[in-house]
């Protein structure tokens, strides 16, 4: 088992550049730094560049300006190789050696940086017998990385093979702080190696740069590249980001422009965004901040290439990607009152209607009202009420629609609250509060005696006459039924041949007679 793990972190940047070239220029950096081995003992510097104790070995360091800068490298610098010092030959040839720089405003590495590398050199196989113990290998870069004179610089080596045997690996500076993250496999994963365990450490390969002093130059880092603006909406623009431009041995000014749909400030972020600017160097120096963001002025991608040209320097491009979303779904209500008030009604007894209404730009779909518990809503004042109904767009639009809401016949005593939602795919839901209250039902009393008027016949005077039925029903009481007879008739509760007098109170059980 040859392999351990921990993760790590990193902020990078990414830099574009152009310059005319001069004569070549080679340096050695931390030459007052201890040089020794890397981590591991000898042959097997698991990690370590043109190392091949494994298949895949991964190794990414941190320079630091002022490194570059101690050693003679100047701002806007082309550099065009490096070198490594072998610490002995590879057990076998190198296979697949790559170098990836970037720019990087971080002094400490505790994860590999995925994104924003430039490569620079490879994949390449070197023979083993290329390098030789305490020997350095120059490695001649297929297109030159221009320094921006104030950026640390990320450098990673790897090789990328299907066999191993010891030997090889190169010598290392130490220095402060967590520089490097290393790694290695038997061929577990695939180049670039992301998902590998990272190990840290706190030197550097030793490392000589061979350079040219640049003739005017324009230099452009950001984030990534393309440069990412995000997302917004139609008719809004985008959250701006921001790049830096810099240059050196300009002869006059440098003019910015945009593509179509993107605009530019050198005023902040929150200054006058314009399709170009001009850029006016400073003793043939720049050092700008622009910021970017997309108009929003109609859906669809964003692409094509900011460009960076003028001042007798090669014109530099900085892509850019985005998209602009069609406008949201905009749903609109509008109440007489907020909260709607649905007034009082009884227990049992649907309430009286109160509207408000509705209105929707942007749509993709209907719109969507549902009504809170106790609570029905229609399109029509006397009938259709139901607890959620659909209101039909057309063309993306709603036209203002009345809709109606009452207290439902269904719902119980108590007060009334909630929202009336509104709602539509891809759109914000609007709420619309209700109030109201059910007051207890209303007592009812039912006389059922056939067809009016009640008749008693015909009797003799002092005689008791024959007694006739009708019924009575009672709902929702809270007392008595007094039952009273006018003068000369008599009622009784218990049956024809029951007791019988003027009034009789029927006492309901359950509120119901």
């Amino acid at each position: 088992m040859r392999t351990l793990g921990r993760a790590l972190t990193l902020l990078t940047m990414l830099a574009l550049s152009s310059a005319a070239l001069q004569a070549q220029t080679t340096v050695e950096l931390l030459t007052s730094a201890t040089e020794t081995t890397p981590p591991g003992s000898a042959p097997y510097y698991s990690g370590s560049p043109i190392n091949t104790w494994y298949h895949d070995q991964r190794w990414q360091a941190i320079y630091m300006a002022s490194d570059l800068t101690a050693a003679g490298i100047p701002s806007g610098a082309m550099i065009s190789a490096l070198q490594l010092k072998a610490i002995s030959t590879p057990g076998t040839d190198v296979l697949n050696f790559r170098i990836r720089m970037a720019h990087t405003t971080a002094t400490t590495i505790t994860a590999w940086q995925t994104t924003g590398l430039t490569a620079v050199y490879g994949p390449t196989t070197i023979s083993a017998g290329a390098f030789s113990s305490g020997a350095w290998y120059a490695f001649t870069f297929s297109s030159s990385f221009q320094w921006n004179g104030t950026s640390n610089l990320i450098i990673e080596w790897t090789t990328d093979g299907t066999t191993y045997v010891s030997g090889g690996g190169s010598y290392v500076r130490t220095t402060t702080g967590t520089r490097s993250v290393y790694g290695y496999s038997d061929s577990g994963y695939t180049w670039p190696f992301d998902s590998m365990t990272a190990y840290t450490t706190t030197s550097v390969p030793s490392m000589r740069v061979t350079f040219t002093n640049p003739g005017p130059y324009i230099s452009v880092t950001s984030a990534t590249n393309p440069l990412a603006l995000g997302t917004t909406s139609q008719g809004t623009p985008s959250t701006p980001v921001s790049y830096t431009v810099t240059g050196g041995s300009l002869t006059g000014n440098v003019t910015v422009t945009a593509p179509t749909g993107v605009q530019l400030s050198i005023t902040g972020s929150g200054g006058t965004y314009a399709s170009s600017h001009v850029l006016t160097p400073t003793s043939g120096s720049l050092n700008q901040t622009v910021h970017v963001r997309m108009t929003g002025a109609s859906a669809g991608s964003i692409s094509g290439n900011i460009t960076h040209s003028g001042g007798g320097a090669t014109t530099v491009n900085l892509a850019v990607t985005g998209t602009v979303n069609p406008p949201p779904p905009v749903i609109t209500v509008t109440s007489p009152t907020t909260p709607l008030s649905l007034g009082t009604t009884s227990q049992g007894v649907a309430g009286t209607p109160a509207s408000y209404t509705v209105s929707g730009v942007n749509l993709t779909a209907n719109v969507f009202v549902s009504a809170p518990a106790g609570v029905e809503v229609s399109v029509t004042a006397g009938s259709g009420y139901a607890t959620s109904i659909q209101l039909t767009q057309t063309g993306g639009t709603l036209a203002t629609t009345t809709v109606y809401a009452r207290i439902a016949a269904s719902a119980t005593q108590g007060a009334i609250s909630g929202n009336l939602a509104h709602t539509t795919t891809g759109g914000t839901p609007v709420n619309l509060a209700v109030t109201g209250t059910v007051t207890a039902p209303v007592p009812t009393i039912t006389v059922s005696a056939g067809t009016p008027p009640l008749n008693l016949g015909s009797v003799v005077v002092g005689s008791a006459g024959t007694p006739v039925a009708y019924t009575v029903t009672g709902a929702n009481l809270t007392a008595d039924i007094v039952v009273t007879a006018p003068t000369g008739v008599e009622i009784s509760q218990t049956g024809a041949g029951g007791t019988y007098a003027g009034t009789q109170n029927l006492v309901p059980t359950g509120g119901s007679v």
